[in-house]
């Protein structure tokens, strides 16, 4: 298990690790982040105390149930009774392992790795956002796997707009602030997965246009890297201002590197 590509063929998370070996002891990172950030408010930390309830538990009984455990986490530590409040935190957390990787991992890209390290590419790497390296990737793929890429992407935007809306509709149900907070965390998590999807999509049709010049596929490019840089000023100057959410992703590429390409493809 390398950079939390739990979906490469082999890798094993920390269930499957304690049925292999006996464990006298554990330590555990559960804070997220990388040397960079994101980092998190001391009086944030909610959605990081559900991994410091989970770990131990996984590592003393393999065959726990984790709904189960996330169902008790919801209800005794953070004391949330209310039916419908505790159904919607349910669902966020059943749904942010598939979630997470649809956002952060190009995955027909990752999976032809041969390697598992950094699958990837440097595209995203603690906070930090390489444009440049996406394009790398973007043109690395055989084309059925571009529509893929894109998919992916757009997948991780439905299901977080989603489950953000479902949480903004019972965030009152929960202790304040809590519940307001916790609904900030999944706009932090929305705005920035239409930053990576917009980018995305703007490069395939890039790539695509560059191979076989189209004027359709030349306004998409256009238009998608446009939406891009659009959705990535929400994310870094107002979104993730809000109470309970993270520092903001960076990058010193996204910008200079998508204008230079909305340019290129005008001309």
């Amino acid at each position: 298990w390398r950079d939390g590509m739990t979906e490469l063929d082999g890798a094993i998370g920390l269930a499957d690790a304690s049925r292999r070996v006996n464990l006298a002891g554990l330590w555990a990172w559960v804070r997220g982040g990388g040397w960079r950030g994101p980092y998190i408010n001391e009086d944030a930390e909610t959605w990081i105390d559900a991994n410091v309830a989970a770990v131990p538990a996984l590592a003393a009984d393999p065959h726990a149930d984790v709904p189960a455990l996330a169902r008790q986490w919801i209800t005794q530590r953070l004391g949330c009774t209310d039916p419908a409040a505790v159904e919607t935190l349910m669902r966020v957390l059943m749904h942010a392992p598939d979630t997470i990787l649809k956002t952060f991992y190009v995955e027909p890209y990752a999976r032809a790795r041969r390697d598992p390290w950094l699958p990837s590419g440097r595209f995203i790497r603690d906070d930090v956002v390489d444009a440049e390296a996406g394009w790398r990737i973007i043109q690395q793929l055989p084309d059925p796997a571009l529509d893929r890429a894109i998919a992916e992407k757009q997948q991780a935007v439905d299901r977080l707009a989603a489950d953000g809306q479902a949480l903004h509709e019972v965030a009152e149900d929960l202790a304040p602030p809590v519940g307001r907070k916790l609904a900030h965390t999944m706009d932090y998590a929305e705005t920035f997965a239409q930053t990576l999807r917009d980018l995305v999509a703007g490069l395939v049709a890039a790539r695509r246009h560059s191979a076989r010049p189209d004027q359709t596929l030349a306004r998409a490019a256009i238009d998608r890297l446009g939406a891009a840089q659009r959705a990535w000023v929400h994310h870094t100057q107002r979104v993730a201002a809000y109470p309970g959410t993270a520092t903001a992703f960076e990058s010193e590429t996204l910008f200079e590197f998508t204008q230079q390409m909305i340019e290129q493809i005008g001309v």
